[in-house]
């Protein structure tokens, strides 16, 4: 039987750099998930994929680095009530008159009445998921570099 006995002298110095590179690691992965996001955030504002009307759409995207049991996440938010038909269509459905007695529109310059009337539905843009997947992309990168800068400093 052969006994391998180690003796680390300087032991306390090593944990201390160890804590310290935790730390930086800590700060990296974090300053690596908010540009993710703003990259995200940055895409929604620039390429939306729809028409910019108002720009309550875009300017309501939001994001925040979130910690899970499992991990952080970047999550991308937009609490207007169109993002969603924006993000995933609409089906065809019929619009009827709730306010007035009619819905009024103008179609190859005349203006007509109608109480109801079919609309054909929306395509999805996938404007969410482009942006997400644009900050998916940016991550592993700016992550690589980081960390990498960060282990060549320990």
């Amino acid at each position: 039987m052969i006994a391998l006995t180690v003796r680390l002298a300087n032991l306390p110095e090593v944990q201390s750099g160890h804590a310290r590179f935790m730390v930086q690691q800590d700060r990296v992965i974090n300053a690596a998930l908010e540009t993710a996001g703003a990259i995200a955030e940055q895409t929604v504002q620039e390429r939306p994929g729809f028409k910019r009307r108002t720009g309550k759409t875009q300017d309501a995207t939001t994001h925040k680095v979130v910690r899970l049991s499992s991990g952080r996440v970047v999550r991308i938010e937009n609490k207007t009530k169109t993002a969603v038909f924006l993000e995933w269509g609409t089906r065809p459905h019929k619009i009827r008159a709730r306010k007035a007695r009619a819905l009024r529109f103008a179609v190859g310059g005349k203006v007509l009445f109608r109480k109801s009337v079919n609309h054909p539905g929306t395509k999805p843009y996938k404007t969410f998921y482009r942006a997400t997947f644009t900050a998916y992309r940016s991550l592993g990168p700016l992550l690589e570099r980081d960390l990498s800068s960060l282990a060549a400093r320990f």
